[in-house]
């Protein structure tokens, strides 16, 4: 089994997914970011940030996230 560290990034991305769900706002935003850096091209993880990052009313950072999202998915309902 991969170590935390070296885990796919769709157990990453489920992984912050618990933390957003159990309020860890902190842990949530440290997964998403290191994911950002390796798999920004993934409209569903960037649609996810872009989500929870709009809840949190912090729309410049949402605002770049949807202009991201709206370029890798042109045609997708979420953009």
């Amino acid at each position: 089994m991969a170590t935390e560290r070296g885990a796919r990034p769709e157990i990453q991305f489920t992984l912050a997914q618990l933390y957003l769900a159990d309020g860890n706002w902190r842990e949530y935003r440290l997964r998403m970011d290191k994911l950002m850096k390796t798999h920004r091209d993934v409209p569903q993880y960037v649609a996810a940030y872009a989500n929870a990052l709009i809840d949190r009313k912090e729309y410049h950072e949402a605002e770049i996230m949807a202009a991201e999202l709206a370029k890798l998915a042109p045609n997708q309902t979420q953009t």
